[in-house]
């Protein structure tokens, strides 16, 4: 009854992934990032010397910094050792023991992910990790509504999970190369389930060259996405001219901070071609927007 021993196959690609339903984008400012069981007795039933879990980790990681950068909360699921049968209930019927039958240190995260101050561990009862957890209260009082998911195993808890989601009207996102199931089959078969029916399927570039364009910081990895200087240092007092910026992709910019209720023009930005020079146009222009509600009110 317990979990079979994993045989190594490729993480996918993005020319895998299934086509998504819906058209969600991901926000940095609504979203939470769900690291999915990455316990390490979960994680010790895959090659230890494949491709495939060294690549899980390396990926959930790169995520988890990206949520760190832009004022993303990120939680953890994590089962507990012990387990009252009452609390297990039919998953004893299904798995038999499992984690409670390990060694007490395979509950703890892979140190390759280790949470961070201010992360969130939950404990994870069942294969949803909504249930009998605290995760959307954490969601409400956070005012969240999209879930990015990474984890294993992509067909049962992370696809459980994206349908309660769903069904709670959070926008879920799996994040499908930052995933990792019993088989390529099973992995396919949770991306194209979520894709079709509760979320949208994204890959980890995807997500990176998604930033919080309220903050310093997502404004410095927004151009080294546009100038691309992803991994790279970027001087902040650097000419973004010079590393072939255009103005599509700067109305693009200013388009975001409209939305977000902040008026930009074209010609500050343009002016201050500079990260430091945009971070003082958006805090200009924050200021004068508040200052017009102020008299509005």
């Amino acid at each position: 009854m317990t979990i079979a021993r994993i045989t190594d196959y490729p993480m996918p690609a993005v020319s895998d992934f299934p086509a998504n339903r819906v058209n969600w984008t991901v926000d940095p400012q609504r979203a939470i990032l769900l690291v999915h069981d990455m316990q390490e007795y979960f994680l010790a039933f895959f090659e230890q010397d494949g491709a495939l879990l060294p690549m899980l980790k390396a990926h959930c990681a790169r995520l988890c910094e990206w949520a760190r950068r832009n004022g993303v909360m990120v939680v953890y699921s994590a089962q507990p050792h012990v387990q009252p049968a009452e609390r297990r209930g039919v998953l004893s019927q299904m798995w038999g023991a499992g984690i409670t039958a390990a060694v007490a240190e395979q509950q703890y995260i892979s140190r390759d992910l280790s949470p961070a101050p201010g992360d969130l561990i939950i404990q994870k009862w069942r294969y949803s990790a909504f249930r009998h957890s605290e995760l959307e209260s954490v969601m409400r009082e956070q005012r969240r509504d999209q879930l990015l998911i990474c984890g294993v195993y992509a067909h049962i808890g992370c696809m459980a999970t994206a349908l309660d989601a769903f069904m709670l009207d959070i926008q879920t996102f799996m994040v499908g190369d930052c995933l990792a199931d019993f088989s390529a089959p099973f992995h396919q078969q949770a991306l194209a389930q979520v894709a079709d029916c509760c979320g949208s399927v994204v890959s980890l570039e995807q997500v990176l060259e998604t930033s919080n364009l309220m903050s310093r910081e997502g404004l410095l990895h927004y151009a080294k996405v546009l100038t691309g200087q992803v991994g790279q240092e970027l001087d902040p007092e650097a000419n973004l001219m010079d590393y072939g910026l255009d103005s599509l992709q700067v109305m693009n910019l200013i388009a975001s901070w409209n939305q977000a209720g902040v008026q930009v023009h074209l010609e500050d930005i343009l002016q201050e071609p500079t990260v430091n020079g945009w971070w003082n146009v958006l805090c200009r222009a924050r200021h004068t927007s508040h200052a017009m509600m102020e008299v509005a009110s």
